[in-house]
């Protein structure tokens, strides 16, 4: 038997625990992005498949950690705009990295098809 007891002022914590968690990884990405500009062509094919598709899905995640707090705050405006935007640039500096990389042919498509399931997907009415 399991005995669940609520966290007093839940609410307003776990708006703080997503509000902290996404500023930590917002940062962090934004080094790790910098770093890596100088790092990757030196990783083998795999690491960069790797590092490539976790990155990406880590910006994606802090972008709508971004949406998630704009719309808790005040779903009329937005709060996060320079982050959306910087989010923006960093998955364009992620993707140039990959362009620029000898093995740009293997290492993209297989980046994009791992996200496939993030992507929008239009389903017409039957």
């Amino acid at each position: 038997m399991k005995f669940y007891e609520l966290t007093p002022d839940y609410k307003e914590k776990s708006q703080q625990h997503l509000e902290q968690n996404t500023n930590k990884s917002y940062h962090d990405l934004k080094l790790e992005i910098k770093k890596l500009n100088i790092d990757f062509q030196h990783k083998d094919i795999d690491e960069k498949i790797l590092i490539g598709t976790t990155i990406f899905k880590r910006l994606l995640q802090t972008d709508n950690g971004f949406t998630i707090l704009d719309s808790i705050k005040n779903p009329k405006k937005t709060l996060y705009s320079d982050e959306h935007l910087m989010i923006q640039q960093l998955i364009f500096q992620l993707f140039q990295i990959i362009k620029n990389d000898v093995n740009y042919e293997l290492i993209f498509p297989t980046i994009v098809s791992h996200h496939h399931a993030n992507m929008p997907q239009y389903i017409p009415e039957i």
